[in-house]
């Protein structure tokens, strides 16, 4: 749209091999997931460009997929798999659906900070990226569901900062703007969009 031909092509170049890399090196296929990757030391890298240290799975599935989703980074078999953890009662499809945490996860605690609490920028990460992987009704499903269930969205009280995976409570500040951003973006990107398409 700028013109800028060679820069386009150069940056379509650069993402198609971030693309490669990411699923390469932060997809863990025994378990179907996306996790961080230790640095063990650091100017080692292995065979295949991966930072030599191994993939964190210790610590459990969490948020570390839904960018990768919303970036449309991942191939679609990881990206189908990654959806079926989300769709998992015991994994992301919580209460309040896509808490940072899996309630799978060790470290999971629903009121813990980046643990377990949910925000609305990673629900729309993850709404995203099932859209981009063809679930748009899926994800309209649980943009309803966290719209429906979370404290502040269908009566006078204050937008949050954060909410309880558990029971929808609000935590954090209230009258958080990056939250009614986000919810006006789910709003018109996921759930309206839905009912134009059925």
């Amino acid at each position: 749209r700028l013109g800028l031909r060679h820069e386009a092509q150069v940056w379509r170049q650069t993402a198609s091999q971030l693309k490669v890399k990411i699923n390469r090196c932060f997809f863990d296929t025994t378990t179907g997931f996306f996790y961080d990757r230790q640095i063990a030391t650091a100017k080692h890298i292995d065979q295949d460009g991966c930072a030599d240290g191994p993939l964190l799975t210790q610590r459990g599935r969490g948020s570390e997929a839904f960018a990768v989703l919303w970036a449309q980074a991942a191939d679609t078999q990881h990206a189908q798999a990654v959806i079926h953890h989300w769709r998992a009662p015991k994994e992301f499809a919580s209460y309040l659906p896509f808490p940072t945490a899996a309630l799978s996860n060790p470290a999971f605690h629903p009121s813990s900070y980046w643990r377990g609490r949910v925000w609305l920028d990673q629900v729309y990460f993850a709404l995203k990226g099932m859209q981009n992987y063809g679930r748009k009704n899926l994800a309209a499903e649980f943009a309803q569901q966290f719209v429906s269930r979370a404290e502040g969205i269908n009566d006078a009280r204050p937008l949050r900062e954060n909410y309880q995976p558990l029971t929808g409570a609000g935590q954090g500040p209230g009258n958080f703007s990056w939250t009614a951003a986000h919810l006006w973006m789910i709003d018109r990107e996921v759930l309206k969009q839905a009912k134009r398409s059925n």
